[in-house]
């Protein structure tokens, strides 16, 4: 989950929300990203840190094991795509999927062996498929699964 937790915070997108936990047991309390990033933490042993540089690195990664965090990645995700209308669903017991259609009426799906993996896989899409388009001439399409890319 590690690897996950990287790519997930390595995306252009990617914003700590109030409420989500690091998996160091810290819990984003509240957050101000920009101009100057603000954060202030809580530990389960009720201690309060507040920091004051861009919350990145080794230290700073997200618990995928916390339903409040993923909660806050659907909403990121969900935010950064423009959508209004979307579906997530468990297929089996290995396969993850997350569904939605553009404002645009673009239909996209994304795979991954867990919640987490699918909304991150779409999260780093947001980059490289709707975000450039218009200046590289990629577009996505179809279904996107964790660790690869169809688009062209």
């Amino acid at each position: 989950m590690s690897d996950l937790g990287k790519r997930a915070v390595a995306c252009k997108h990617w914003r700590w929300m109030p409420g989500m936990l690091l998996r160091n047991d810290w819990r984003i309390m509240w957050a101000y990203p920009s101009p100057t990033p603000s954060y202030a933490l809580a530990s389960i042993s009720t201690h309060v840190k507040v920091y004051d540089h861009e919350m990145r690195g080794p230290l700073w990664l997200p618990d995928f094991s916390d339903p409040a965090t993923l909660g806050c990645v659907r909403h990121v995700v969900v935010d950064v795509w423009g959508i209004v209308d979307w579906d997530l669903a468990q297929a089996g017991s290995t396969r993850w999927h997350f569904g939605f259609v553009t404002p645009e009426g673009e239909d996209f799906e994304f795979q991954g062996s867990t919640e987490a993996e699918a909304l991150v896989a779409a999260l780093e899409a947001a980059l490289s498929s709707r975000f450039i388009e218009a200046d590289l001439g990629h577009h996505c399409v179809g279904v996107v699964d964790v660790g690869s890319s169809s688009c062209s």
